[in-house]
């Protein structure tokens, strides 16, 4: 995938030529890939691509709003991973709101992320929010640290690791 990327960047004509969004298109799905394989460190690149695109010309605006979506999703995991929590928070919070209401199941694998990281903030969701995205896990969670009660914290903690 890496060599047809490499032949897709040979592409000269102005944005939006097909040759650099098929670039980008292939690039969500090595990113894609390489998060299932848990290699996080490998995505640095791709992202550093996507910027210096940006410095070319190249708005993400310009493509689908279902990959941007993707990549502000990714950006936020990799930065989560990296121990970036602002970025992450920013990231997540940006592929959230750019994800349409009709799509339940993707702004839910979104707050499975973004919800971690406002809590580290002291940002606690409510239980509208957690009923609306079906994210119970994280009620017994939110209880056990508002009300300081660490048994049902470690208790939650061991029940929804994986």
């Amino acid at each position: 995938m890496e060599t047809l990327f490499r032949r897709l960047m040979q592409g000269t004509n102005p944005p939006p030529d097909n040759r650099k969004f098929s670039a980008y298109f292939l690039v969500l799905h090595i990113i894609k890939v390489q998060f299932a394989l848990n290699n996080f460190k490998s995505c640095e690149r791709f992202f550093k691509w996507f910027e210096n695109n940006r410095r070319e010309g190249i708005e993400l605006e310009m493509f689908p709003k279902a990959w941007r979506v993707n990549i502000s999703y990714y950006k936020g995991r990799y930065h989560m991973y990296s121990s970036d929590f602002e970025m992450a928070k920013l990231e997540l919070e940006k592929a959230f709101q750019l994800c349409s209401q009709d799509y339940i199941k993707n702004k839910q694998r979104i707050l499975r992320y973004l919800i971690p990281i406002q809590m580290n903030t002291g940002n606690f969701p409510s239980n509208k929010l957690l009923e609306t995205y079906d994210l119970v896990e994280y009620k017994n969670l939110v209880e056990a640290c508002l009300n300081g009660d660490m048994e049902i914290l470690e208790r939650s903690i061991e029940t929804h690791m994986d």
